[in-house]
């Protein structure tokens, strides 16, 4: 289903700073070109800026929303882009100069091939109504630097598109494992949060992982062994949970896997296959391992720090009462070695 947003994204890199910078430039230069056109009764060209100052006062007023970008696009890029090619029709000799900056505009607001895309299409309009409205020499001078302008921000802001990406992945990646690290972890956690926030009935679980004895396999194979078992182990999780999981490096031995829209008895049957799928797998030298898992379902007052803290605290229950075990909160059976504990084992959800 197409949708506004859809049409407008966000890119990754957004500066809302520079965003909200350009918004009020827009706001101040569209007051005074309507003040202008007003003193000159230039009744078409205030109707004109007029609209732009409506549409740019939306999109400060939806700048910090980002389900509403889309408005933010429209009052930044396509009202200021349709109101010069107005003023273009209406006064070609002048309105022509301002065309330059609408180029730039888009890549500020929209990801860099989008941006593109779009601009393509403002340029196709401008050169249909430039060759129109002013003589052909001229026409073709203006046309060739809009050309040359475009071209050049694309290249730049591919350029910075690339590195951005690749500098999020350094920072939100973890180098050993390849997967997620701590920091996109907490990102996550943080957006189900809000979600849950908003929508009461968004459920999720987290559980926090920890390798069984994960220490005797560096002492007894070194360090580099350690780490090979790490990125076996890591790699066995990501191919065999679901597609909706996001699972994460948590630091050292440990890891987490935030299930969305799982309860945590659902989440409970999750865990206890996976265990013991990946304790059948010998991994580096033979080695077969377990691992000890502590699961926390979100609850509607709950921020980061709470949420992790009870998932740790199970995970703590869950390595005191023998290790392969899953224990999770809220009164859920406790797991071990694939048989169910009596319910004095379980880990209640007090705080």
């Amino acid at each position: 289903m197409v949708t506004l947003n859809s049409l407008f994204p966000r890119p990754a890199l957004l500066q809302h700073n520079v965003i909200k910078s350009i918004l009020y430039i827009g706001l101040v230069f569209s007051i005074g070109f309507t003040a202008v056109n007003l003193t000159q009764q230039q009744w078409g060209g205030a109707a004109v800026t007029l609209s732009m100052l409506f549409f740019l006062s939306l999109a400060i007023a939806n700048v910090d929303r980002p389900e509403r970008h889309w408005l933010v696009v429209i009052g930044c890029c396509i009202a200021p882009s349709v109101g010069v090619l107005i003023n273009v029709t209406l006064q070609p000799q002048y309105a022509v100069y301002w065309t330059f900056a609408n180029i730039m505009f888009f890549y500020f607001a929209l990801p860099y091939v989008r941006a593109a895309i779009y601009n393509g299409i403002y340029i196709a309009l401008l050169i249909g109504l430039v060759t129109a409205f002013i003589p052909v020499l001229e026409a073709v001078r203006v046309i060739s630097a809009h050309l040359v302008c475009s071209m050049f921000i694309f290249v730049f802001a591919r350029h910075m598109g690339l590195q951005h990406e690749r500098l999020l992945h350094l920072a939100t990646n973890d180098e050993l494992t390849g997967i997620p690290n701590r920091r996109a972890l907490t990102q996550k956690l943080e957006e189900w949060l809000a979600i849950s926030d908003r929508h009461h009935e968004e459920i999720a679980t987290i559980a926090i992982i920890d390798l069984d004895l994960f220490k005797r396999i560096n002492d007894e194979y070194g360090h580099l062994t350690g780490d090979k078992v790490l990125q076996e182990f890591a790699q066995m999780m990501k191919e065999r949970t679901r597609r909706s999981d996001f699972f994460a490096r948590y630091g050292g031995e440990e890891f987490a896997l935030l299930m969305p829209k799982t309860d945590i008895h659902e989440a409970v049957t999750v865990m206890e296959s996976l265990k013991g799928l990946i304790s059948s797998i010998p991994l580096c030298h033979g080695e077969r391992i377990s691992f000890s898992a502590g699961l926390a379902q979100i609850r509607a007052d709950d921020t980061l720090e709470s949420w992790l803290r009870r998932s740790d605290r199970r995970l703590y229950c869950a390595k005191q009462a023998g290790r392969n075990t899953i224990i999770a909160d809220d009164k859920v059976q406790a797991i071990a070695g694939g048989q169910r504990k009596a319910p004095a084992t379980i880990a209640t959800g007090a705080q």
